[in-house]
């Protein structure tokens, strides 16, 4: 969406701050936490830590259940069917194999389990 606007986007937010005109976002990476700065005009995708959501009070809930809901037709708020779709197509969508690989560890104690662990993680590249 965001390049089809032409403007920055900023994915997987944590917590967002309005700052001189643009955002600052934290979000979450696999082992760090980025601290990202972006001008307005700019979109964004938050994760669920982002907010806590407030909860109607029980009238607000009852007078909503109450309310009466209105269909409208397309025509009516000024669309057309033939107008309305995805700006991209998926051609095919696939998960990548992510080859694996089966190292038996053996041991007679914990600590010897352990260490033979480390060192085939090392030999890996795995572990430092």
């Amino acid at each position: 969406m965001a390049a089809e606007l032409g403007v920055a986007d900023v994915a997987y937010v944590r917590k967002l701050t309005i700052e001189d005109g643009g955002v600052v976002a934290e979000k979450d990476l696999e082992r760090e936490l980025e601290i990202v700065r972006a001008p307005f005009p700019v979109v964004l995708t938050v994760g669920q830590e982002i907010n806590t959501p407030r909860l109607p009070t029980f009238m607000a809930t009852l007078k909503a259940s109450k309310k009466e809901i209105r269909e409208m037709a397309l025509a009516e708020i000024g669309l057309d069917l033939s107008a309305l779709g995805a700006a991209c197509r998926i051609d095919r969508v696939a998960v990548p194999e992510v080859p694996r690989k089966l190292v038996p560890i053996s041991g007679s104690t914990p600590e010897e389990v352990a260490r033979a662990l480390v060192n085939a993680l090392r030999s890996e590249g795995a572990l430092p």
